[in-house]
């Protein structure tokens, strides 16, 4: 039987579960599945807390197993990051621009993602390398103004207005 893979450890790890390093591949799938099921109540909401922590901290405690998920994440993430900060650019932005980059920053330094201003780093690389995806202008704020009153009361007497002309010319032509 197949051991556990690393990232069923490394889940397990974290999820503070006794030593899933023993465990065969369908063991630690089974234990996953029934992991929390028998919380009592007030363990419940930390034990969720926890499990919804997972999907970031999978990336600070276990950068090289999760690699790929990161990049993988951070295409959609900086590809969504620059379009909300330019318009208008004379070149249009590919999620195959944003990989080379990503892939470019991550030769030079793996864990370029993790420092505070990394979005601003990719940013400005890939001003570099595609200077034309991001010679845009910002974004216009949407400003919404109050929305003006329609007089429909004045279109309401009209039409009621000619509805009482129509019986009355009705009423005259009948009994002419």
């Amino acid at each position: 039987m197949k051991r556990a893979t690393d990232k069923q450890i490394a889940y397990l790890k974290y999820m503070r579960y006794g030593k899933p390093e023993s465990l065969t591949k369908e063991e630690a799938s089974a234990v996953i599945s029934k992991l929390g099921r028998d919380l009592p109540d007030n363990k419940i909401d930390e034990f969720t807390a926890r499990q919804r922590k997972w999907s970031e901290a999978k990336f600070e405690l276990y950068p090289d197993l999760y690699r790929d998920e990161k990049e993988f994440q951070l295409v959609d993430e900086l590809h969504q990051y620059v379009r909300t900060r330019v318009v208008g650019a004379s070149e249009r932005l590919t999620k195959e621009k944003v990989e080379k980059v990503i892939k470019e920053l991550s030769e030079q330094d793996l864990d370029w993602w993790r420092s505070p201003g990394y979005k601003e780093a990719f940013f400005e690389a890939l001003g570099k390398k595609h200077p034309g995806c991001v010679d845009g202008t910002p974004p216009q704020k949407k400003t919404y103004s109050k929305k003006q009153e329609s007089n429909s009361s004045g279109c309401m007497s009209l039409m009621g207005l000619a509805f009482c002309v129509g019986i009355l010319l009705t009423l005259i032509l009948t009994k002419g």
